[in-house]
């Protein structure tokens, strides 16, 4: 059962994609885990923050994040531009996915030495899990919650400070996922 002030919310993110034509996705998340360095250096296991949303047609949305790792040695912040492909008919309860992405530009530090990172590559893939359906003006939107799970690979491309590396993780979340049809 929601919250009276999460079912508000919803209706009038509802009302708001009503004008977008049928068979369109709109989807928001904010994801956590874990993340580490598969070289094995000590130091480079810890925590990974995600924030992201897309919107396109039904199986191609461009979109935004936020990516933050923090390990005992490394901290990075940066934005993403990425693209996400879905792969499941609007009836299946489970929505895998592939995300291809860059960080155009990212800060932090690593060994103790302040870092700035340029185009660095992520790959991200995983599944929506959607609970939940509303009718609105005529129109069934599936969602308008969901659980995500999914893992990562990006590479920590820098233009400063110590030498670039690869970083993996895997993340669980809670976000709106809207399918319009």
């Amino acid at each position: 059962m929601s919250s009276p002030s999460l079912d508000r919310l919803s209706f009038f993110v509802a009302l708001a994609a009503l004008p977008a034509s049928s068979g369109c996705t709109w989807l928001g998340t904010l994801e956590a885990g874990g993340v580490t360095s598969p070289t094995g250096r000590e130091g480079r296991s810890g925590v990974a923050v995600e924030a992201r949303g897309a919107f396109g047609d039904d199986h191609v949305l461009p979109g935004v994040g936020m990516n933050a790792k923090v390990t005992r040695d490394v901290v990075s912040v940066g934005p993403a531009v990425e693209m996400t492909f879905l792969f499941a008919e609007r009836s299946s309860p489970v929505e895998p996915f592939v995300t291809a992405g860059v960080t155009p530009v990212g800060f932090g530090s690593a060994d103790g030495r302040f870092t700035t990172s340029v185009l660095s590559p992520r790959m991200r893939g995983g599944a929506y899990f959607p609970f939940g359906s509303m009718n609105v003006g005529g129109r069934t939107l599936r969602g308008p919650t969901a659980i995500v799970v999914s893992g990562f690979a990006e590479y920590d491309l820098r233009a400063s400070g110590p030498k670039s590396e690869a970083f993996v993780g895997g993340t669980v979340g809670f976000g709106y996922f809207f399918q319009i049809f």
